[in-house]
């Protein structure tokens, strides 16, 4: 866990002192998140449904509400050469969003063309990615409207 959060330190350090302003993007996101419904106890064999590939009844999943967020776009070549890994698809895009000191979210977008780091775009409508976490993230680009909804 330390060693990840000095690897994120040490990116957002780097990333943020040498890109471009055109790799920098004002972006609405939003992520997906599991909801429990009821009592699991209700149930008799809750991972019955599990075994079956099939979410046990009492949960779903929705989207969050929608955040406004500056974010870092990248290339997995990049995003490698920071890092000194390979960790990443080499031409894969990514948004890379800082929360806080340590924290940050590294989506890879699920299409290459919702994301432009070489232009500093996103796609305007939602379009989705996934990030290291396996967490479902949506992004679209909101340079001009500044209301994330």
């Amino acid at each position: 866990m330390f060693k990840k959060i000095v690897l994120l330190s040490f990116l957002a350090f780097t990333l943020t002192s040498q890109v471009e302003a055109a790799t920098r993007a004002q972006v609405c996101v939003r992520y997906e998140k599991t909801i429990v419904h009821g009592n699991p106890d209700y149930y008799n064999d809750p991972d019955y449904y599990n075994s079956i590939g099939e979410l046990p009844p009492y949960t779903t999943k929705e989207m969050s509400k929608a955040y406004n967020v500056v974010g870092v776009l990248s290339t997995g070549r990049e995003l490698n050469q920071v890092t000194h890994t390979s960790d990443y698809e080499y031409y894969r895009n990514y948004l890379i969003i800082f929360w806080d000191k340590g924290q940050a979210s590294i989506i890879k977008a699920n299409n290459n063309y919702s994301i432009a780091p070489d232009r500093g775009e996103v796609h305007y409508s939602w379009t989705d990615g996934i990030d290291e976490r396996g967490v479902k993230w949506e992004f679209k680009d909101n340079k001009y409207n500044g209301i994330c909804y």
